[in-house]
């Protein structure tokens, strides 16, 4: 029995079909390889370095100093923690003085993550996981500049005098926001109250950072949740990287919509090539039948085949897609680290599934008919049963979905893509049909040329109609891809306006301002007006805490009740500002009577309305 299955499979691979099919399916497992190898691995270094971003896996963050009972909380639980807090100061050397953010730090600092020091500004620096001790201070290179400073030399802040002996090179938790602007100075967290730098009133972010596995991080969450003050918030990774996150998924989505360009191309490849194999083996399976092949030797007989092509075309779209990876990762060298994690499981499975997929959807409505039709209708040319169209367009469908699926994890987008398919398809089908039809109807008695091309269309034009539907579709995912690229770039770019500004002014003094205006007058750059911004907290609407105010179903604008707005003050309504409900009122007499005006969208979110009385922190 051996040595039958051997010889049909060696009679099998003679055939060019067979050839065919393994490139087909090798090009759909080439494809999906390399792109969900892609994307694996920039998730992974995505996921560790938005941790490194927080330096830890959770963090609490407070503008005053968490209570006693939280205190108890946190060191009653088994995860690792450590404490940061960053206020703005100047610092000085003698007479020569730098406003400076002050970064006070723990010993278990940073908990994931390093930090990069040295004692020369120009070198590469080394990598520690823990912060200056006691009486030391490590500063960034701008203050050694802007001050005449070197390493071992003795700056001020407040009132206590601190050794400067490292340059901090890196730290995984500093933000990018304006705050951030002013050059850091790290120190001891210890070392903070000799400095006599904050009193009543100074704005102190405190962060308490914890580390370690779901079960003990999400215990610690609930257990401090019921405790949190309204300038308290947790922040995780999926907070501080919701943006990222969302672009990096959209690219990913795009990446997985281009590569069913090539996937799809593989699958019409393979049902093409099945159908002809099909019509290929039909009397020599014709014949096995009538000598007594049956039941599961029959079914072995016409899978067995078609399991060792596919697997021998897998193993090559493994190797291809491997390869392809390795040039696209080359091609992009400068804008990624050295170096990428190692890939997971996913990228295999999710390409050994999309072969698997492609060969039941597109192979097995053609070689089913091998096993259900009869000797008779296989020998006689005549009376040939052929699979039944809507049946094998209906199983396609099923597949080419079910591949949209696993490439996007989009339902919705999954089923407007199905639909895009089948109604281009469609359509395309039933307009081939009527201009065959036309086309032999005038060229019937034509030259020979035509003739023979009408006999041609005549004989099988069905299986023709089909290849050119088949091409078409290959036309049509081109078509979407580049629309779909021409539509994230327009979306990004409708995002940006053409005088968006590029240059801020932070932290400009009152005696500053009309010579720092003059001088812009002068140069002749447009600018906004000047004003006053001030972070405080929304804590109660019409005297009821906000939390409460708030509906769940209104909380979809954002993260506005988690979060220090930007409070501003003006005279003049801003060019760029119209008022919808309510009038402008300007400067205001009465102080005890304040009006306040908010954004249309975020007043919405929120539920509120004219006259409602807003309290704030």
């Amino acid at each position: 029995m051996l040595l039958f299955y051997f010889k049909l499979f060696k009679r099998q691979t003679k055939l060019a079909t067979a050839r065919l099919f393994c490139v087909a399916v090798m090009i759909a497992c080439a494809v999906t390889f390399s792109i969900s190898l892609i994307s694996d691995r920039l998730e992974q270094l995505f996921e560790q370095q938005s941790k490194e971003v927080l330096a830890a896996d959770l963090v609490l963050n407070s503008s005053t100093p968490i209570s006693d009972h939280q205190i108890d909380i946190i060191k009653k639980s088994q995860v690792s923690s450590a404490n940061t807090l960053v206020f703005q100061t100047m610092a000085n050397n003698g007479e020569d003085f730098i406003l400076s953010s002050v970064k006070a730090v723990s010993a278990h600092y940073p908990l994931i993550g390093k930090l990069q020091i040295s004692r020369d500004p120009y070198d590469l620096g080394a990598s520690v996981q823990h912060g200056p001790p006691l009486g030391e201070i490590w500063i960034e290179n701008r203050i050694l500049y802007q001050l005449g400073l070197s390493i071992g030399d003795i700056l001020n802040i407040g009132e206590k005098e601190f050794t400067i002996t490292q340059v901090l090179l890196y730290e995984p938790d500093r933000g990018s926001n304006f705050y951030n602007f002013t050059p850091r100075i790290m120190m001891h967290i210890d070392d903070v109250p000799a400095t006599q730098v904050i009193q009543t009133g100074s704005r102190v972010q405190y962060n308490h950072l914890f580390s370690g596995n779901q079960p003990q991080l999400s215990e610690l969450n609930q257990a401090l949740l019921k405790t949190l003050y309204a300038n308290q918030k947790f922040i995780n990774v999926s907070d501080l990287n919701q943006t990222l996150s969302t672009t990096l998924d959209r690219a990913y989505r795009f990446l997985h919509v281009a590569s069913l360009i090539a996937i799809l191309l593989g699958a019409v490849a393979t049902s093409l090539v099945s159908y002809q194999y099909t019509k290929d083996m039909k009397y020599q399976y014709a014949i096995l039948r009538c000598i007594g092949l049956r039941g599961q030797q029959l079914i072995l007989s016409v899978l067995l085949p078609f399991v060792i092509f596919s697997s021998l075309a897998i193993i090559g779209g493994l190797a291809i897609g491997a390869f392809t990876h390795a040039l696209i990762l080359n091609a992009i060298a400068d804008i990624l680290p050295t170096e990428l994690p190692q890939a997971s499981a996913k990228p295999y499975i999710l390409s050994i599934l999309t072969v698997f997929i492609v060969i039941t959807s597109f192979t097995w409505p053609f070689l089913k008919n091998l096993i259900q039709t009869s000797p008779k209708l296989l020998l006689n040319n005549t009376e040939t049963q052929t699979t039944p169209l809507l049946s094998a367009i209906a199983t396609g469908l099923v597949g080419i979905f079910i591949l949209v699926l696993l490439g996007i994890s989009d339902i919705y987008l999954s089923l407007a893509v199905l639909a895009g398919i089948f109604l281009f398809a469609l359509i395309t089908y039933l307009a081939i049909f009527f201009i065959v039809k036309i086309f032999i109807h005038f060229y019937r008695q034509r030259s020979t040329h035509a003739i023979l091309a009408v006999r041609t269309l005549t004989a099988n034009n069905k299986m023709a109609n089909i290849q050119i539907v088949a091409i078409g579709i290959t036309i049509f995912c081109l078509a979407l891809v580049q629309t779909l690229r021409d539509d994230i770039l327009q979306s990004w770019q409708s995002k940006v306006p053409p005088d968006a500004p590029n240059f801020f002014v932070l932290n400009l003094f009152e005696n500053d301002r009309k010579k720092f205006l003059d001088e812009l007058e002068t140069i002749g750059i447009q600018h906004s007006i000047l004003y006053p911004v001030v972070r405080g907290r929304l804590t109660t609407i019409n005297a009821i805490p906000v939390r409460e105010a708030v509906t769940k179903e209104s909380r979809q604008g954002g993260n506005v009740l988690n979060r220090d707005l930007a409070l501003t003050s003006t005279s003049d309504l801003p060019k760029d500002n119209v008022v919808v409900a309510g009038s402008w009122t300007g400067k205001q007499s009465d102080l005890n009577t304040r009006s306040v005006s908010i954004e249309h969208d975020l007043a919405a979110n929120l539920g509120l309305k004219m006259g409602d009385v807003l309290g704030f922190t």
